[in-house]
């Protein structure tokens, strides 16, 4: 995870070599490794050439690594031996300088002619050095664990800190897999194998001095343990003297080995009374532990994530691409391409997700992805009960259900337009696997909530009494009490967990707090066996970001900042965005593109504004405020000198779309409780009294006028999905719009934000996953529509685009990668 090794050849030397590139988020382990390796000079470790700013280059080890060999069975023992003191010798050289490797595994081992190579001390902790406290700090802080969890000692499993002692633990365990093939301890899942360390004993070995040399390193108390790596390697070479058919791996005289003899037994039999001392004391009781998981090079993590039922494997969309992590091995794997969030069967065997208008599944360790059924809008998320039932959400319909095995989804949930509800999302099965959690959220916060919902019952029969007032997903959890689990959900950005009663669907008990600055609402999931993963958001740094058609980036516009949405002018030298950190309200700022993104503040307040539409001239703004309850319409000067003044105030929520080549009137949608979202004019001279352009049962929003003002593009959901229609428009005698004709339909398929192209002969559009499409238009003498056709994808929903159609812009996230933390018996950290 560090970065990527090519093997290079130096001309100078006349030599090959190896050339480790730095990871930019690695950055602290690869000078770690600098350091670690430069202070180094042993025959077992693998050695530093040259360093550059980001580069390491190395000496290239050709070989195995000893967990290859390993995959073909255990090695006879006169190899492991052998093979075990050069390891030793490596691991004495690192002690002698003060440098604890605390990664040391059959994976970071290689097996060359020469002899073995120690490799990989990006983990290292460098003793004596004066920044080390605090780095320590950084790195293991909160009892983060850092290494492989196969080959951890219980010291480091449980996030304290280690000294060389946790390296012959280490040691220990690569031992006995090379003994015996098998691994000392084993789980099948990450909280039973850290059990293991933490309580067991390793399986007996043969013969028995063998047996004591390796009980001695994996010794639960390092006291108990060799304490240098200089006395294990004498234990060694004494194993090998004490069998017949093995030479001494090193001469000695005579005396020495009598004198280590009686030492070696004294050690190994003190040993022994630590283990039955240890063993004969209780069980210690089960703790919280966790770890981090930062993903694959150049792979961002997000909130799109979703952890096996096993608690084994963790599946995760980065870019357009659907990855599967294990957290037994430390290894991820790109399996296909994808985009959502995904979702697991009951067995923890496939994982379902979202693509392009689809639901696919695939099994966790790759092959072939099989089809389950087509979806049309938002993806709201997914759930896969012990039926082989799944239950979607396409966020602004409701909730569908459909075997898995594939059919026509039957829709049980619809948004209701009485609570101005505007999507269904996240659906999460309850134990029974007919019940499920789902959220209904509102453009009323104090309606937003979490209900409980049922496989078998329709639309108009669901539950209508709210469990949990909140907006984001919830997940229900297991106990070890059969009958009440917990019910885990966000509260102003902390992860809560409250008793829940699966029986008799009511919550008990009071809420716990399990994790903060879990901001966004996808941002956890949890297991059967008490196994936790949750992404904590970084600050929202989003750059605007200029791509070419094919989606490539051309360059950047201003600097990055919490933006969330934007709006070009029309000269395209300015840009008007909407600025404002998850939970505060959200303010529109200026930025001058022609000089370099110098920022301003347009609005100021404590209110909510957005939607910022440009006029024509590029000299004023129409945006929406909700300082006054509703969302209201203002128009301001762009150039700021004058204050905002109030366009339009009614008892509705207001948001302005698109304002007329001519700069005579506006565009905008209005929330209506009984016709959804419609679409209305404002004459912005004369009487400026609003009149409807289209209302009907459906939800029109989204409309953008042509730049010749004859048309307008719009979305719908008519056809139960939303999708991009073009109508006619024109004013009458009476400066009144009216429709000429019908409805045109643009879009094949889901589509958002239409936005002209400058001449007035090209549509463009998003579908789902990000995918910008383009569309001719052609109006003389009849307007004529050509076939979608797909461009680039965009890595934001809030997106515009240059007059001339060959740019166009999108939010590109700057932030500093989060890792993934993962919490093993997270339930014992609320008995606390």
């Amino acid at each position: 995870g560090m970065g990527e090794v090519y093997r290079a050849h130096d001309p100078r030397m006349g030599r090959d070599v190896a050339i480790k590139i730095n990871a930019e988020s690695f950055s602290d382990r690869f000078s770690r490794e600098v350091h670690a390796v430069a202070a180094l000079n042993h025959s077992n470790i693998c050695h530093l050439y040259d360093v550059g700013p980001d580069y390491l280059v190395m000496e290239l080890c050709d070989g195995e690594t000893l967990a290859a060999r390993l995959k073909r069975g255990k090695l006879t023992m006169q190899e492991a031996l052998h093979f075990a003191a050069q390891i030793a010798d490596a691991l004495s050289a690192a002690h002698a300088k003060g440098i604890v490797h605390r990664d040391l595994k059959p994976g970071n081992i290689m097996l060359t002619k020469s002899g073995v190579k120690v490799l990989d001390f990006g983990l290292a902790k460098i003793e004596h050095n004066i920044a080390e406290e605090q780095d320590m700090e950084t790195i293991t802080a909160k009892g983060t664990i850092l290494g492989t969890m196969q080959y951890m000692s219980p010291e480091q499993a449980q996030g304290k800190k280690v000294d060389a002692r946790s390296d012959i633990f280490s040691f220990g365990l690569v031992l006995y897999e090379m003994i015996t093939g098998k691994r000392a301890f084993d789980g099948s899942n990450p909280a039973s194998l850290i059990a293991a360390i933490l309580e067991r004993e390793a399986p007996t070995l043969e013969p028995e001095g063998l047996n004591r040399l390796v009980k001695a390193c994996l010794a639960k108390d390092p006291d108990a343990r060799f304490q240098t790596v200089r006395d294990l390697r004498r234990a060694i070479e004494w194993s090998a003297r004490g069998d017949g058919e093995m030479p001494l791996l090193t001469a000695a005289p005579r005396h020495t080995w009598l004198a280590w003899s009686v030492a070696a037994l004294t050690t190994l039999g003190l040993a022994t009374v630590a283990f039955v001392h240890f063993r004969e004391k209780p069980a210690d009781p089960v703790v919280p532990v966790r770890f981090h998981i930062a993903g694959p090079q150049n792979a961002t993590l997000g909130p799109l994530f979703s952890l096996s039922p096993d608690g084994r494997k963790l599946a995760f969309t980065s870019g357009n691409r659907l990855w599967v992590h294990s957290l037994e091995s430390g290894v991820s794997h790109d399996l296909t391409s994808g985009f959502g969030t995904p979702f697991w069967s009951p067995d923890s065997r496939f994982i379902g997700y979202p693509i392009e208008g689809k639901i696919r599944k695939i099994e966790s360790t790759g092959g072939p992805s099989q089809a389950i059924t087509s979806y049309d809008g938002r993806w709201g998320g997914a759930a896969w009960n012990q039926d082989d039932l799944l239950v979607f959400a396409v966020q602004e319909l409701g909730l569908f259900r459909v075997p898995a095995s594939g059919a026509v989804p039957v829709q049980i949930t619809a948004l209701d337009p009485a609570r101005l509800e505007t999507l269904h999302w996240g659906p999460s099965f309850l134990p029974d696997g007919r019940h499920f959690l789902y959220t209904r959220m509102s453009r009323d916060e104090h309606k937003s909530a979490i209900y409980v919902g049922s496989t078998d019952a329709k639309p108009e029969q669901q539950n209508s009494k709210p469990l949990l007032e909140s907006g984001w997903k919830s997940k229900y959890a297991p106990s070890s009490n059969p009958d009440i689990g917990y019910l885990l959900f966000l509260r102003e950005g902390t992860l809560m967990a409250q008793p829940f009663d699966h029986r008799r669907l009511e919550l008990t008990g009071q809420p716990a707090p399990v994790a903060e600055r879990v901001n966004d609402g996808r941002s956890f999931s949890v297991s059967k066996n008490n196994v936790l993963v949750f992404h904590q958001s970084a600050d929202l740094d989003q750059q605007p970001t200029w791509y070419d058609r094919a989606g490539k980036v051309l360059g950047t516009a201003g600097e990055p900042g919490d933006h969330v949405g934007m709006a070009l002018s029309p000269d395209g030298a300015r840009l008007a965005v909407t600025n404002g950190k998850f939970p505060a309200n959200p303010k529109l700022w200026l930025l001058d593109l022609s000089r370099g993104g110098a920022i301003t503040r347009f609005t100021s307040g404590s209110a909510r504004h957005s939607s910022p539409v440009w006029s024509p001239d590029g000299r004023s703004i129409i945006f929406g405020s909700d300082r006054e309850g509703s969302i209201n319409l203002y128009r301001k000067p762009a150039d700021g000198v004058k204050e905002e003044e109030l366009l339009l105030k009614s008892s509705e929520d207001k948001f302005a779309t698109s304002w007329s080549p001519d700069g005579r009137f506006l565009l905008y949608s209005v929330l209506d409780k009984k016709t959804k979202l419609d679409l209305w004019v404002l004459p912005l001279e004369g009487d400026k009294k609003p009149h409807r352009f289209l209302n009907t049962e459906f939800n029109e929003a989204q409309a953008r006028l042509s730049p010749d003002g004859h048309w307008v593009a719009y979305t719908s959901d008519e056809s139960g999905r939303t999708e991009i229609y073009v109508r006619s428009f024109s004013l009458n005698s009476a400066a009144t719009a009216t429709e000429i004709g019908g409805k045109l339909p643009i879009s094949n398929g889901v589509g958002f934000a239409p936005h002209w192209r400058g001449d007035g002969k090209e549509l463009n559009y998003m579908t789902s996953g990000g995918r910008l499409m383009a569309v001719e238009i052609a109006t003389n003498p009849v307007f004529q529509a050509g076939n979608p056709q797909p461009l680039g994808i965009l890595p934001n929903a809030a997106w515009d685009a240059a007059r001339d159609g060959k740019r166009f812009l999108g939010l590109a996230n700057r932030s500093a990668p989060q890792p993934y933390t993962v919490i093993l018996n997270w339930q014992a950290g609320l008995k606390k």
